[in-house]
């Protein structure tokens, strides 16, 4: 109920009670009451009262409920376009996250089927949930179906979530559960990037001054509501690739040396784990295959699925668009750029920096063009990225 509905009740309300109070007490006859010695119409001096309270009550929770309103009412719909840039960092972390626990647990250190020594630790793969309400906010009554589809859409990525942490702690579980389990874990987060992509699209009908007109401002031509949802797509996607790319490029280059340098003592006298059979094992692979991690390809699948808007009728013609991605990146996107070449130059002399090269090549060619090669860079950013996230993944003994 609005306030401006609520109100109105409690406005009839008190007209009732002070019509009632007015034909009490003009009518002598109606319960009249000796009252401290004076004649008093007993009840029509309670409807006065009661009239008086309720035109109180409706002002008091006229402030109230303004307030709630105003607290709680619909967001701005600059708020929830945040929570979706907010969003797709938070699941590239967790693609990058669950191929890192794929890569400890399937690593042939600990141990084969039904035998493993260790899995990931609860925390780990708990910390991959993510509350609805966090990413998902009340926009306006009118995407109340589309919110409540994404909001649920996120509870059941949760409980998946809850079902493999449970499996993984059973040393009895089969592979082919596992592989399941992690299927849905890799192939949820851009899922879910790509479902809130899609509901972004209808923003454009509540809110076009806010919404189309900013991100279509160079278009020459005024679109069908068919057309502009299909460049907004485009431009949603294209808007994806920067938050994860960015995000890849500011965190990795202070990794870098640390996870690619051999083992050797510390400071306190600690050891440094040698990552490079890791980087061999995915290094080996070609493309978006990530053999020995991902058994069921999920990987290829979401990428599919999440450039499924960029023209074209067939996957090879999306992605053959999608390797002339062009960015003019602001400074701090260059910097990092330089900083990252900076420390692949400083590994050339390593036995597996030639794993790295197609990596440093695509990083070259994006520095000096804007134009970035992304369905080639993709899987190799991911692969760097959850190597490095191996390092923060703890593992619990059976």
């Amino acid at each position: 109920m609005s306030v401006r509905q609520f109100i109105l009740q409690c406005v009839v309300l008190t007209a009732i009670l002070a019509f009632t109070a007015w034909y009490l007490i003009s009518h002598e006859l109606i319960a009249h009451s000796d009252f401290f010695g004076e004649n008093v119409n007993l009840y029509g001096v309670l409807a006065i009262v009661l009239s008086l309270y309720s035109l109180w009550y409706t002002y008091l929770s006229y402030v109230s409920q303004s307030r709630t309103e105003s607290n709680t009412g619909n967001v701005p719909l600059e708020h929830q376009v945040r929570k979706f840039e907010g969003l797709a960092r938070h699941e590239y972390r967790n693609m990058v996250c669950v191929l890192a626990m794929a890569i400890r647990f399937f690593d042939k250190a600990n141990g084969e089927e039904m035998g493993r020594h260790s899995y990931p630790s609860e925390s780990n793969i708990l910390k991959l949930q993510a509350a609805p309400e966090d990413f998902v906010l009340d926009v306006n009554a009118r995407m109340a179906a589309t919110v409540s589809e994404l909001q649920l859409l996120l509870r059941n990525v949760n409980i998946e979530i809850q079902v493999t942490e449970e499996h993984l702690s059973r040393r009895d579980i089969h592979d082919s559960v596992l592989y399941q389990d992690f299927d849905n874990l890799i192939f949820k987060p851009l899922f879910l990037v790509d479902n809130a992509c899609a509901m972004e699209v209808q923003f454009d009908d509540l809110h076009p001054e806010t919404v189309w007109e900013r991100m279509a401002v160079s278009l020459k031509w005024k679109p069908s509501r068919h057309d502009r949802r299909k460049v907004q797509r485009k431009l949603l996607l294209e808007r994806t690739i920067r938050i994860m790319v960015r995000e890849h490029l500011k965190k990795l280059p202070r990794s870098l040396n640390e996870f690619l340098l051999p083992s050797q003592k510390g400071d306190a006298g600690s050891t440094f784990r040698d990552y490079s059979p890791y980087l061999r094992l995915l290094g080996g692979n070609s493309g978006l295959e990530f053999k020995g991690v991902d058994h069921t390809g999920a990987i290829e699948r979401t990428f599919l699925r999440l450039i499924s808007c960029y023209g074209g009728t067939k996957s090879e013609e999306r992605i053959a668009m999608l390797r002339s991605f062009r960015w003019n990146y602001d400074e701090e996107i260059k910097e990092c750029i330089h900083e990252m070449d900076h420390r692949l130059s400083q590994l050339e002399q390593s036995p597996y920096y030639e794993l790295l090269k197609p990596y440093r090549q695509l990083l070259q060619q994006f520095r000096e063009t804007h134009v970035l090669d992304f369905p080639a860079f993709f899987p190799q950013m991911l692969r760097l990225d959850a190597i490095v996230e191996t390092r923060n993944i703890g593992m619990v003994n059976f």
